[in-house]
């Protein structure tokens, strides 16, 4: 986990796929933070949809 952040701090997590930042993602979510987000598809899909050159 991450030394002590707020409850309310932005958090993103990412991945080469999404799945393993997503799970990360729901276990500060069960710890009560409240601003957490996940790169949906991963760095995979952005390098797809968004960055081809990643």
């Amino acid at each position: 986990m991450i030394e002590n952040p707020e409850k309310d701090a932005v958090l993103v997590f990412h991945c080469h796929s999404g799945g393993r930042s997503q799970a990360f993602a729901e276990r500060y979510r069960l710890h009560g933070f409240t601003n957490v987000y996940n790169l949906e598809g991963g760095i995979q899909a952005w390098s797809l949809e968004v960055d081809p050159s990643i």
